[in-house]
């Protein structure tokens, strides 16, 4: 993926670029991005950023599979459960047929570990999401701040 942008500033090998916004006619710079600065680029110059597409699909695949595996997992092990006669016969000792009855012999635990394991997949996606760094690159100088070729 990639988007062009202007240098605003330049520190050790990274460069603050100014996004171009989209839309017809738009020349205001949008938001602001810290790119390695693989291209040498200096202040003033447009520039092309770009983000490793392996880095983005990657991420994409995890955020929509770690909530849908965890809660086919949970709903996989409430179903285990609602089918296990010694856990229903504990549980019926404990709070009685009726109510043992009503909560393992329905899908109540499939749905509830369900939701419970999707709660823990998306913190877990949260954390480790949160420990990726995605890091622009700034790949190519197209020329200064005025549009022209460089």
């Amino acid at each position: 993926m990639e988007e062009i942008g202007v240098v605003k500033e330049i520190k050790d090998n990274l460069a603050l670029v100014g996004l171009k916004t989209s839309g017809p006619g738009s020349a205001r710079l949008g938001p602001e991005v810290w790119a390695r600065n693989l291209a040498s680029a200096r202040t003033g110059d447009r520039v092309a950023v770009s983000i490793p597409e392996r880095t983005l699909g990657a991420q994409s695949v995890a955020a929509y599979a770690m909530p849908m595996v965890s809660i086919l997992v949970g709903a996989g092990i409430g179903k285990w459960i609602s089918r296990q006669s010694s856990i229903y016969e504990s549980a019926a000792a404990m709070i009685g047929k009726s109510a043992a009855s009503s909560v393992l012999r329905t899908d109540n635990p499939s749905l509830i570990l369900g939701v419970i394991f999707l709660i823990l997949g998306l913190g877990v996606l949260k954390i480790w999401m949160g420990n990726q760094k995605i890091s622009p690159d700034l790949v190519r100088v197209l020329g200064d701040a005025d549009g022209k070729g460089g």
